[in-house]
């Protein structure tokens, strides 16, 4: 039994690695759609200055914001489905996680038992010598 209960341990904790490598890399998807959105906050103000200062510059600047605008847009929906998938896989690592305490747990009373049967076995194995050696000497004597 303890064959197998090492052979769904590491089946448990290779489900657990899978679970982080993809939260891993959604968040990391995440931070980038953040950057991403930053540095097009920064280029709008920039833009958005230029033509202010600028009014012939003025009149392409209407669809060039409004584009963004919409970028902006779908870059939030994008992000808001990252962060259901990460939620989800949030909960799911925590479920492989509970699954892997599990194991972990029931190999570790495996273990026990057969220590305490291997125990009980040597004790045995020497009460039996013990008592060996008594028969002998009593029968020595007489």
């Amino acid at each position: 039994m303890s064959r197998a209960l090492h052979v769904l341990l590491r089946l448990q904790r290779e489900g657990v690695e899978t679970h982080q490598i993809a939260l891993a890399r959604v968040a990391e998807e995440r931070t980038k759609l953040a950057r991403a959105q930053q540095d097009q906050d920064i280029e709008i103000a920039g833009e958005k200055l230029i033509a202010e200062n600028d009014p012939p510059a003025l009149s392409p600047y209407g669809a060039y914001a409004k584009r963004n605008v919409q970028e902006a847009q779908a870059r939030a929906q994008h992000d808001a489905t990252l962060e259901r998938e990460e939620a989800s896989l949030r909960a799911d690592l925590t479920a492989a996680f509970a699954e892997l305490k599990k194991f972990e747990t029931l190999l570790e009373q495996q273990t026990l038992r057969e220590r305490v049967a291997a125990n009980a076995a040597e004790m045995a194995a020497l009460d039996e010598s013990a008592i060996t050696q008594s028969v002998r000497r009593l029968r020595n004597r007489d």
